[in-house]
């Protein structure tokens, strides 16, 4: 079977009711609370991993991505890294050594990040289609917005909200680079008419 073949899917480490779940290497879902996890991620799966889920991993830092930059994840197109607040720039330049292939990044959350990690992503990972990067305190600002324009040319869907230090200037950069954005949670929606309409 296809499911017993591939690691294509690990979900969040938050135990549920209490509880903590077992991973086996059978199992699609599976917990990643320390850096040394990641470092066996990375020896054992990385070739096979699409999809990885580590909302609330507040135990993994950039020490485990570091065990990631010697790899590469060429299946991995989606990583979810929600609330995982001692994340610095550091694991981003390590993520996009790793994984140039990503298509879907969850930021949201990452308020230990820069501006730094933004002009990082938009070099490394060319080919983002969803970028969250909710809530990022002051990580997130107009510098950040620039390349995301200048680069992320592939990008369909883009949230930067609660980043306080975005203006109007890097909301125009996005709109006027981005050229087949659909979603832009500011909230700006773009419709197939070209029309710009603000729900925020």
């Amino acid at each position: 079977m296809e499911d017993e073949k591939r690691l294509g899917h690990f979900r969040e480490c938050g135990p549920r009711n209490g509880q903590q779940r077992q991973g086996t290497s059978r199992d699609r879902s599976v917990e990643l609370p320390e850096n040394r996890s990641m470092a066996h991620l990375a020896v054992h799966a990385h070739s096979r991993l699409e999809s990885i889920d580590l909302t609330r991993c507040t135990t993994i830092t950039d020490g485990g991505f570091q065990h990631w930059s010697i790899y590469k994840f060429t299946n991995l197109r989606r990583l979810i890294l929600a609330d995982c607040t001692y994340l610095t720039d550091n694991a981003i330049v390590y993520l996009t050594n790793a994984a140039k292939g990503l298509r879907e990044l969850d930021l949201s959350f990452c308020c230990a990040l820069s501006d730094t990690a933004t002009e990082v992503l938009s070099l490394g990972c060319p080919h983002l289609s969803s970028l969250k990067l909710s809530f990022c305190g002051s990580a997130v600002s107009d510098s950040s917005l620039r390349s995301i324009g200048l680069h992320l040319l592939e990008l369909k869907e883009l949230s930067v909200r609660g980043c306080v230090r975005v203006t109007g200037v890097g909301v125009e950069a996005v709109v006027e680079g981005c050229t087949i954005l659909e979603k832009f949670d500011r909230r700006i929606i773009l419709y197939p008419s070209n029309r710009v309409s603000c729900c925020a």
